[in-house]
């Protein structure tokens, strides 16, 4: 499978515009149940990871820092990233630049994938690649917390890992039938696919069984570390 081309958001005008989409889904869910309850349903916040920090650039007072939220209300699944206030090293960090990069209630419904990155030497980190092919600035977690939140996506969204890059997670991929029929069953959300294509065999065995064609059930909270991507 040929992934989309990634393209890093820091310097990029829809940003912003991606933001204010988050925000409006988040509202139409809102919008959704008060208008089907007296009394709308709170968002409930799964999981929160301080000091999850954001690169601009190679310098290290230029980093800005912030809270990582998932967020689930009723059937829908959020993440946001909100920067902290009046933290920034840097003085000519103003709070329009740290807004630029601000995450609103993205909805897992836009995200395609999340890359998770070890490097030999710092801090772990993550890139979400939405299906638009955009993909928002790393995420660096500078106390750890990576394989906890990719722990908690799971239990509700539908993570595959791709066969092309074991660090790869795609993210409610729903094209191959054979993942159809495991969601189906409500098997292990997130499983490792290899399929070994079908080739003639002698006495009636099937190509499967010939060439070994499988279904690994790769549950995260066992996964190896990160690994670098660039």
């Amino acid at each position: 499978m040929q992934e989309t081309e990634i393209h890093d958001l820091s310097d990029d005008a829809d940003y912003a515009a991606s933001q204010q989409q988050g925000s409006a889904s988040m509202m139409r869910c809102e919008s959704g149940k008060r208008s089907s309850s007296n009394e709308p349903e709170e968002a409930e916040v799964v999981y929160m990871e301080d000091n999850v920090t954001i690169h601009p650039t190679q310098f290290a007072f230029e980093r800005i820092s912030g809270r990582l939220k998932l967020i689930k209300q009723s059937s829908s699944f959020f993440m946001t990233w909100i920067p902290y206030k009046g933290k920034s090293t840097n003085a000519r960090l103003s709070e329009k630049d740290k807004n630029l990069y601000t995450i609103r209630a993205v909805p897992f419904t836009d995200v395609r994938s999340i890359r998770r990155h070890t490097p030999a030497f710092g801090w772990q980190y993550i890139i979400v690649v939405l299906s638009s092919g955009l993909a928002f600035p790393p995420l660096y977690f500078y106390n750890g917390g990576v394989r906890e939140f990719l722990a908690t996506v799971k239990q509700h969204v539908v993570l595959l890992r791709s066969a092309e890059h074991a660090n790869v997670f795609l993210v409610n991929d729903f094209q191959n039938p054979l993942q159809q029929t495991l969601s189906s069953l409500e098997l292990p959300r997130a499983v490792s696919l290899s399929i070994v294509p079908s080739m003639p065999v002698s006495g009636g065995e099937s190509a499967s069984q010939e060439n070994g064609e499988r279904t690994d059930v790769d549950v995260l909270d066992g996964s190896p570390s990160i690994r670098q991507f660039y």
